[in-house]
């Protein structure tokens, strides 16, 4: 039986908290993404559902590091062409990142409530990467380690 995904809604001002190492931390393509029960995209995604998006970056080390991603740094307007929320498409497409004049894509205390996927990607940059992922967690944004 799956275990569902806790509800981390009393993170919302928080981030999303990722223990990985790389050999290749050079890399900058590397975006983590989540999906969330009632969730949608302004436009729909002709390769899946509805996920709000972040990039993240590693430090430049191979050992096991945490990596914080603010949730106010999710979107769920990204571009399918880039993966970025600040790209306007080759089909004329505009797409925004979470900020005040853009509410409507940004995650809310419901989505944080209604996980329902999380994906790792390696996105828009070519290059080769390897990632190694410990263990993904929530918890404030001043946290060391996540719950």
């Amino acid at each position: 039986m799956l275990t569902p995904f806790p509800d981390v809604s009393h993170f919302f001002h928080g981030a999303l908290y990722l223990r990985l190492k790389s050999s290749t931390t050079a890399y900058s393509g590397f975006k983590v993404a989540f999906g969330a029960t009632g969730a949608h995209r302004p436009t729909p995604s002709r390769h899946g559902g509805a996920s709000f998006k972040a990039d993240f970056a590693l430090a430049s080390t191979t050992e096991w590091q945490t990596v914080k991603v603010p949730f106010s740094d999710f979107s769920i307007d990204w571009s399918e062409y880039t993966g970025e929320c600040s790209t306007r498409d080759p089909t004329g497409q505009q797409h925004y990142c979470c900020t005040p004049e853009h509410p409507e894509v940004c995650v809310t205390m419901q989505h944080l409530k209604a996980v329902s996927g999380l994906e790792l990607w390696a996105e828009g940059v070519a290059g080769d990467f390897a990632l190694e992922i410990d263990w993904i967690g929530a918890g404030p944004l001043d946290a060391t380690t996540a719950h």
